[in-house]
């Protein structure tokens, strides 16, 4: 915090810590199995593409293995197929559709990082393993929402047939 003195009054003001990283709060309604694999997900996701600040860019591990030609782009293709399956252990797994976007997300990532040079900087900033997390973000709030719904249509029933009974 730095405080300034003018005319006699002190303000304060607090100094932005741009490496600081904020946590999501975990959607409402989803299982504690759920909750777990997305904080692993955005954990693995925040690594693999946020670690590091490169001249103001921020870059992670996927960023590194692209330097390395070919072996590194096959790593980091490796890698985003782990999140993938990661993500698709959440209770009754991921939608045809959802798991077809990750993968088209992890084709594209790898056929940019493939391309010499300008390949390694342009995937830095596509990130498909944090599309992939916020895809899977996504879907838990939704579901979330709906496991919120269901429980309150189930209270509300309960409170009508309370209420017939009297």
């Amino acid at each position: 915090e730095d405080i300034n003195l003018q005319n006699g009054s002190a303000s304060v003001k607090q100094k932005k810590n741009k490496s600081h990283r904020r946590k999501r709060p975990i959607p409402l309604g989803i299982s504690d199995h759920d909750s777990h694999i997305l904080t692993r997900v955005r954990k693995q996701a925040y690594r693999l593409e946020w670690e590091f600040s490169l001249f103001g860019l921020s870059v992670g591990w996927t960023a590194v293995f692209g330097v390395i030609p070919i072996l590194g782009d096959l790593l980091k293709l490796w890698t985003s197929y782990q999140l993938i399956r990661q993500c698709d252990r959440i209770e009754g797994g991921l939608t045809n559709a959802i798991r077809g976007q990750m993968a088209i997300n992890m084709v594209i990532d790898f056929v940019i990082g493939i391309t010499p040079i300008l390949g390694t900087f342009a995937d830095a900033l596509y990130k498909a393993n944090s599309r992939n997390s916020i895809l899977l973000e996504e879907i838990l709030i939704r579901r979330g929402a709906e496991n919120l719904a269901m429980g309150a249509s189930r209270i509300s029933e309960f409170e009508d047939s309370a209420i017939k009974q009297l």
